[in-house]
């Protein structure tokens, strides 16, 4: 949802799967679905634009516990048509867990965003 020219609302799915060996700050977590509300801020405008977001979620692992958690990323889209955009980007996930240490992973990402 577009607040601004410059700051809009996204809403992010994503699934994180982790191989045995990967260690997670020791957890034996191997899958993550998240669900999260961010904030969009764009740097630079039409076609070519670098964008930062952030924002609170959801997190459900394969032990089906559900803890609350946090993200925040940036990257680069260039806009192929009206509602068709190609992204490119980081982001940072960081969950609260009842354990020792929580969790936190980093993720590449690419791909077509279609804006409805």
């Amino acid at each position: 949802y577009q607040l601004t020219p410059q700051f809009s609302l996204i809403g992010l799915v994503g699934y994180n799967r982790f191989k045995s060996d990967d260690f997670i700050n020791n957890s034996n977590k191997r899958q993550w679905w998240n669900f999260s509300g961010n904030l969009k801020s764009e740097v630079v405008k039409i076609p070519f634009r670098i964008y930062v977001h952030a924002g609170p979620g959801i997190y459900f692992s394969d032990n089906r516990e559900i803890n609350p958690g946090f993200n925040f990323g940036a990257g680069a889209a260039y806009k192929l048509g009206v509602d068709l955009e190609l992204q490119l980007g980081i982001k940072i996930d960081h969950i609260f867990t009842k354990g020792a240490a929580d969790p936190d992973f980093f993720v590449t990402y690419g791909g077509l965003a279609y804006y409805f």
